[in-house]
């Protein structure tokens, strides 16, 4: 899987796994207001915000609604690790 430009956005310690983000895709798919950090307790994890899924001409992300295809900025408070995540409109 590759990174997507958002991760940068992510003030984290270290970044999720590729399997780890594919458990949170998994979780977000199944239900958006239960994720749970791989490696800690349930709560632990923050949504930051939501950016379109390409950045714009000048190469910034820009904010966006979790409608159609969007990017997920997240981490875990416990844990330190953080990411993105792409969800695309037909998830």
């Amino acid at each position: 899987m590759a990174r997507h430009f958002a991760t940068d956005l992510v003030d984290y310690r270290a970044p999720f796994a590729d399997a780890d983000l594919e458990h949170l895709r998994a979780e977000y798919a199944r239900n958006p207001a239960e994720l749970t950090c791989p490696h800690c307790r349930p709560g632990a994890m923050e949504i930051i915000g939501f950016v379109e899924p390409e950045p714009d001409s000048r190469g910034f992300a820009t904010p966006a609604e979790p409608l159609g295809a969007y990017v997920i900025l997240l981490r875990c408070v416990e844990c330190g690790r953080g990411g993105s995540l792409r969800v695309d409109a037909e998830e």
